[in-house]
């Protein structure tokens, strides 16, 4: 009996996560919708579900309208935070938006080092221009810059 309980269980809990999922990808097929007719209030609404529920394209529309001001007042902290999000979960584009946002001090403080490593990421996902920008980067960094940020991107790896 209890062997039986424990597949019900697994089901149920996959049937979750595929419900979830489909969820996640309808909202964010909404939000496109809504945002390709002008309606940003509804693609706002559709991408925050979306993105709540772990979708990354969600994520880097939702920063890409607080950037941007698109159907709201620009807000570079908001869009720092789900950049952030995104990046941090393996996102390539919103590896490079952040890496641009540290180091234009958009929504953030300026940090070469840490945009280096923004840069870095993407580029190690095949984005030649978060190569391009790794490389400009670096020759506008000191020494010491560019030492801090290759240990913070050797300890990420390490983590990881």
């Amino acid at each position: 009996m209890s062997h039986c309980l424990a597949r019900y269980r697994i089901f149920a809990i996959f049937l979750t996560m595929l419900f979830t999922i489909n969820s996640a990808q309808a909202d964010f097929a909404a939000g496109a919708q809504a945002y390709d007719a002008g309606d940003y209030t509804t693609a706002f609404t559709e991408w925050q579900v979306a993105a709540k529920s772990g979708d990354l394209a969600a994520m880097v529309a939702i920063a890409d309208l607080y950037r941007r001001g698109t159907g709201r007042n620009p807000n570079a902290v908001k869009a720092f935070h789900w950049y952030q999000q995104a990046a941090k979960a393996g996102d390539a584009v919103a590896q490079m938006n952040l890496g641009e946002m540290y180091l234009n001090g958009w929504g953030v403080r300026s940090n070469r080092p840490r945009a280096w490593v923004w840069f870095d990421r993407a580029a190690s996902q095949g984005r030649s221009w978060a190569r391009d920008q790794r490389m400009s980067l670096e020759k506008m960094m000191s020494s010491a810059q560019l030492a801090t940020a290759r240990k913070l991107r050797r300890i990420e790896k390490e983590r990881n």
